[in-house]
């Protein structure tokens, strides 16, 4: 399966990648089901439906648990439970039921999730409870954080006798490394260290001491977390501990520290994220002069681009929110150059379709539909038009979102591969469905 096929199905399915949705965004107030729900979840039928078709066993399980996040995310659990049932292969299933188990946690249920968890086998298992552990914990539910990370020790008890007395390598030390992070994240940071002391191998040593120091800086002890993270001996999981770091103190608010934890970072990579992020929180609070100069030190290098056009079309965002939609027209613009400079075809395409979607919201669709005809790839190019169209919607402009789906319906037929052509019809109909025309979709 293709990279570019993986991820546009995420795209349609609405799982969109980390850097186009806010990573510190709050989490949505409960509320009663609304008939736009019941349009959601009979799009994931249909498109469940259209999984089913497909030949590719591999592929077809791969769009299982594609769906079944997205119903798990939509709160339809039921729906997603069902769903995963038509898995076969055991590490998809695994994958699935983690996911449900993970969204039942995040919505406040974690009786449910925990009786989700145990229907996978023991790694499986074991990894779920953690997810939940963390899940808890960020809720600031102890009780249900300690039980998960008891239930992840205990689930994974057997297994790592057997594998104390007859070393079998980095797959169960990897489950060593989750039972370590459940701890910390349920406050047990002296039960986390003795079992981090306890892997063999380097590089899961590191990731647990990586995972521990995420939890140290989510519970905001980020002297411990830095602390902890100086000494880890693999560079690469030293670098990500203090992007993991970094995202807390984004969240936290606490920007001058979040700056100086980048700075800390030796990939390119992980520091532009952080710049970015911080950046986006700075506009997010109102401060556009220090937004600004946050995003203009993001350094002109080719994994850094996407990060910088990102930072500076949310920025643009904000500024629209904030009703300084022209001051946004000229942020926008910024956010060009480094798009261009993307050389991955996936990721140049998501970058032109954020700066489309900004620019139809500062009311600029010729320039919006310009930029999304920009696009190369036929696939990426109706995703993107569906971005605009639904920004049409939303200021109820109903010739302007025809115009774009008419186009985004242009570019879905020029795809040669079928599989693509039927993801970006798809991809149609349900922009289609989420913008009220859900009578012409089911026609």
């Amino acid at each position: 399966m293709s990279r570019f096929r993986c991820l546009f199905s995420l795209a349609v399915l609405g799982c969109v990648a980390p850097w186009m949705s806010c990573a510190s965004a709050p989490p949505p107030e409960s509320k009663e089901p609304s008939p736009r729900d019941a349009d959601i979840r009979w799009f994931l039928d249909t498109a469940k439906q259209a999984a089913a078709t497909i030949e590719d066993p591999m592929f077809r399980e791969c769009q299982y648990s594609f769906i079944v996040e997205a119903q798990a995310k939509a709160g339809d659990f039921s729906g997603a439970m069902k769903t995963a049932g038509l898995i076969k292969d055991l590490s998809w299933k695994a994958s699935a039921y983690t996911d449900i188990a993970e969204a039942q946690a995040k919505a406040g249920d974690f009786s449910a999730a925990m009786k989700t968890a145990g229907l996978m086998g023991v790694a499986g298992r074991t990894y779920a409870y953690c997810r939940i552990a963390q899940a808890a914990a960020k809720a600031g539910n102890a009780a249900a954080a300690n039980e998960a990370s008891k239930s992840a020790q205990q689930a994974a008890g057997l297994i790592l006798f057997i594998s104390d007395a007859f070393y079998s390598g980095e797959p169960t030390e990897g489950l060593r490394a989750d039972i370590a992070a459940a701890q910390a994240w349920a406050g047990d940071l002296a039960g986390a260290e003795r079992t981090a002391a306890a892997i063999r191998d380097a590089n899961s040593r590191a990731d647990a001491h990586r995972l521990i120091a995420e939890a140290q800086a989510g519970a905001g002890d980020y002297w411990g977390a830095m602390r902890r993270a100086a000494a880890i001996e693999v560079a690469w999981q030293k670098d990500y501990a203090y992007l993991g770091i970094g995202i807390p103190q984004v969240r936290a608010g606490d920007f001058e520290r979040a700056l100086r934890t980048a700075d800390t970072c030796e990939e390119d990579y992980n520091k532009a994220n952080l710049y970015a992020r911080t950046a986006v929180a700075q506009a997010r609070t109102g401060d556009f002069a220090s937004a600004m100069k946050t995003a203009a030190a993001i350094e002109d290098v080719q994994v850094a681009r996407r990060w910088k056009a990102w930072a500076y079309c949310s920025i643009a965002e904000a500024e629209i929110e904030a009703g300084n939609e022209e001051s946004a027209k000229e942020t926008i613009e910024l956010a060009k150059p480094p798009a261009a400079g993307v050389k991955d075809l996936g990721d140049r395409a998501l970058a032109y379709g954020q700066i489309a979607t900004v620019q139809a919201e500062a009311h600029d669709l010729a320039g919006a539909m310009a930029t999304a005809g920009g696009i190369v790839y036929a696939p990426w190019r109706a995703w993107a038009c569906c971005q605009i169209a639904e920004v049409e919607a939303k200021a109820e402009d109903s010739e302007a979102f025809k115009k774009a789906i008419d186009l985004a319906r242009e570019a879905a037929a020029t795809v040669t591969d079928a599989g693509m052509k039927d993801c970006a019809y798809r991809g149609i109909a349900q922009t289609q469905v989420r913008c009220g025309e859900v009578e012409k979709v089911r026609a």
